[in-house]
């Protein structure tokens, strides 16, 4: 439990391919690997479908499907749409079935026009530093030092991806500037006004917004329905109540139209919050955070388990959230989120940050080999 989300992932694979199941059944296996990773497991798995394992592979990750399956079987609602050959089709046409129109998978092509709505991530000016981080340092939870001497700043309007492979100290990072875990030295500004040691409740009152990578430990109580879920962070303060009272139409008012803005598919708010799949769960933890006004927005793998359709949603409400000015920090292990939405990049590798490139220097091969620990030292530089 000690572990993050990417290296459980990793272990559950790993038992698996010991085990040399006749069957196997994985589910978005390459969610928080390096592309290098990925690049190792594919074919592995391809190899032992050749010897005779039955393999399944639940993902959303279309090049994947291309390059390694056999047959396809796109759901859509909880229906199968189709199921083809791999020969039988192409990434465009799967993408088109899983969403029910057309949409565009190029993320440089998004980066170019903003989706439906933004400009291009360089067209927006910068008003000053919003977030200031400097020196900081915090230890895991087996008290290794898990955060080594993180500085970066993020201005008005822009956004800063933290790329890196899962278990080198992206969650521990995110929970200090949000204040779920203390820092032991340096220190962190919103604005230029200390909040280092400030709580997460504090942080909130200045603006800060977080969609945390781990949308069950930290974004959800699963036994509370939806409608209160969606206003945790606010459920103290007018309109929705005040201490020991709570405005329950007011709340469910905002619910109905987050519900209806979002596509949070729930039978009625009063659904509880742990019965919902995995994308309405973070589509819960994504309505509640952007639709509060934002200084900061903490934004932690914000599409995991989505389609490609509520991926396209995820990134234009993030890059709209970037236009109003809002100081963006965006968590991710998904080189296409990145190259879609950052205007700057870090790599995160061992608790440090040991890659550097604005958006016109970012490669792929720079940023991956970054991720596996090869380090341009002129980029980091």
């Amino acid at each position: 439990w000690q572990l993050s989300v990417g290296v459980q992932q990793r272990v559950e694979i790993l038992r698996a391919l010991y085990h040399n199941s006749q069957i196997l059944i994985l589910d978005e296996p390459t969610a928080m690997l390096t592309p290098i990773e990925v690049e190792q497991l594919l074919p592995r798995l391809r190899a032992m479908a050749d010897a005779g394992t039955a393999i399944i592979i639940i993902t959303h990750h279309l090049d994947e499907v291309m390059a390694f399956a056999d047959r396809i079987t796109v759901l859509r609602a909880g229906e199968n749409v189709a199921t083809v050959r791999r020969e039988e089709t192409d990434a465009h046409e799967l993408a088109r079935m899983m969403v029910g129109h057309e949409v565009s998978l190029d993320a440089s092509e998004f980066a170019a026009t903003g989706g439906s709505e933004a400009a291009a991530p360089q067209a927006v000016a910068r008003e000053g530093n919003v977030l200031t981080v400097e020196g900081l340092c915090a230890d895991g939870d087996h008290g290794e030092r898990a955060v080594q001497d993180i500085t970066f700043e993020v201005g008005a309007g822009e956004v800063v991806a933290i790329a890196g492979v899962a278990g080198n100290g992206q969650t521990e990072l995110e929970e200090v500037l949000f204040g779920l875990r203390p820092a032991a030295t340096g220190s962190v500004q919103i604005d230029g006004e200390e909040v280092t040691k400030a709580q997460p409740g504090d942080r909130a009152k200045r603006g800060m917004g977080y969609i945390p990578s781990n949308r069950y430990q930290y974004g959800l109580i699963r036994d509370l329905p939806v409608s209160l879920n969606l206003v945790l962070d606010r459920v103290d303060k007018p309109p929705f109540g005040r201490p020991w009272k709570l405005s329950l139409r007011a709340i469910v008012e905002l619910a109905t139209h987050l519900i209806d803005k979002f596509a949070i598919r729930v039978k009625s708010h009063h659904q509880l919050a742990g019965t919902l799949s995995g994308g309405n769960a973070q589509r819960v933890v994504l309505a509640r955070a952007l639709s509060r006004d934002l200084r900061v927005l903490l934004a932690a793998q914000p599409a995991s388990g989505l389609d490609v359709g509520a991926v396209l949603f995820v990134w234009e409400q993030i890059r709209a959230a970037r236009e109003n000015g809002v100081a963006v920090v965006l968590f991710s292990t998904e080189l296409e989120e990145i190259f879609a939405l950052a205007d700057r990049c870090y790599v995160m590798y061992r608790g440090r940050l040991v890659g550097h490139w604005s958006r016109s220097e970012m490669t792929r091969e720079a940023i991956g080999l970054a991720m596996g620990g090869a380090v341009d030292n002129r980029a980091a530089a």
